[in-house]
């Protein structure tokens, strides 16, 4: 299928997303992985992670125009190796992700929709937030919840932040939603979150200028 998605978006992030169908030697031939690369690949077991892991890296690729390589902060944040700016990386049933930015911090969680969050609802958002998302037989709103939460943690990068605690829905998400906002505790402030709709997941992206 290769990509589905190339847009400039909210705050002229970068956002790619890509559909595998293809085999691992379609990547291996595209990519010269470093050392620490391969190393790390290596240690994937499971096709489909091989997969996602490897379509990341060629997004990356041909985002950034040449040869590029990963690296991961202690709390897992991903920052590109001799290359300015920021990214963040997601990937669900063989959709993957990059959004990328030159001086903003950026958050991109995908997710197929599915029941799943709602078996966890009271671990990511309170009675109040709850209120203000619809219910749909679908689980497109709650979904978006879910996704949002991540989004926002993958932002910030840090593992002292909880998705109940520190980040506040304020507004109505409903099953095809455009964007939502959230009060963050910890920069208190308010950011918006905006989703996408690619086959059957959701996209949830934002960001914050840091530099």
């Amino acid at each position: 299928m290769g990509l589905l998605f190339r847009e400039k978006v909210y705050g002229n992030a970068d956002l790619w997303l890509w559909k595998v169908e293809e085999n691992e030697d379609f990547f291996l031939e595209q990519l010269n992985l470093s050392e620490a690369d391969s190393g790390l690949l290596a240690k994937f077991t499971a096709p489909s992670r091989r997969l996602e892991w490897l379509a990341s890296r060629y997004l990356l690729q041909q985002l950034v125009g040449g040869d590029v390589s990963v690296t991961y902060n202690v709390d897992g944040k991903p920052g590109l190796v001799g290359v300015d700016g920021h990214v963040s990386i997601s990937h669900s049933h063989k959709i993957v992700g990059v959004l990328y930015h030159p001086t903003a911090s950026v958050g991109l969680d995908v997710e197929r929709v599915s029941v799943r969050p709602t078996k966890v609802i009271h671990r990511f958002l309170d009675d109040e937030e709850q209120l203000l998302v619809e219910k749909d037989e679908n689980f497109e709103a709650i979904t978006r919840a879910w996704c949002s939460k991540e989004a926002l943690f993958k932002l910030l990068g840090q593992h002292c932040y909880t998705f109940k605690g520190d980040f506040k829905l304020t507004t109505v998400i409903q099953p095809l939603s455009g964007d939502a906002v959230f009060f963050m505790k910890p920069l208190n402030l308010a950011l918006p979150v905006f989703f996408k709709k690619i086959d059957d997941h959701v996209v949830a992206y934002t960001m914050i200028q840091t530099d």
